[in-house]
């Protein structure tokens, strides 16, 4: 029976991009969509590794994170928080809050193949096929997440800019 990998994410393209990942691997994929399901699905299965993001429902990253590391039947389990939030003290709670490691999106499929192989114990094994597929045709929700990650950014400075002129024009009007 293969190992098992969770993944925790709220958003859909970052679930499938990382399966596809975990299960070119020759792992099982489990996936919860916030922090609650995250909880109950490592309690159950057990998994070998969990991907997890910071920014989910009902209960955070942080927060999940810790819950596992403090329960002696999933203290054992390693958490790669994998998440946008780039930021050092963003990292520093992750890790005081018991993940493994930290890996900022947007992410590499590769990179993440590699924690895989390191982590679960297939250091070293390739399979050409699989590496050709993951490698040379990376899924395009991939694509998708840079396409979003443009797309905040322009939102984000739409709203900082509007924000600005308006701050300006109010201090004309008075």
């Amino acid at each position: 029976m293969s190992k098992k990998v969770l993944i925790a994410d709220d958003e859909l393209y970052i679930l499938e991009s990382v399966s596809y990942v975990v299960k070119q691997a020759g792992y099982e994929v489990i996936t919860a969509e916030d922090g609650e399901a995250a909880i109950k699905l490592a309690r159950q299965e057990k998994p070998a590794l969990i991907f997890l993001d910071i920014m989910m429902p009902k209960i955070t990253g942080f927060e999940v994170c810790e819950q596992l590391k403090n329960n002696s039947d999933t203290k054992d389990i390693h958490i790669i928080m994998l998440t946008a939030r780039g930021q050092e003290r963003d990292e520093r709670m992750g890790m005081e809050a018991g993940a493994d490691e930290y890996i900022t999106k947007p992410f590499s499929p590769r990179e993440l193949r590699k924690r895989l192989d390191e982590i679960l114990g297939n250091e070293g094994k390739e399979d050409k096929q699989t590496n050709r597929l993951l490698y040379q045709n990376t899924p395009l929700s991939s694509l998708g997440f840079w396409i979003l990650k443009i797309i905040s950014l322009i939102i984000v400075m739409l709203d900082i800019t509007t924000r600005f002129f308006s701050m300006i024009l109010l201090n004309r009007l008075n």
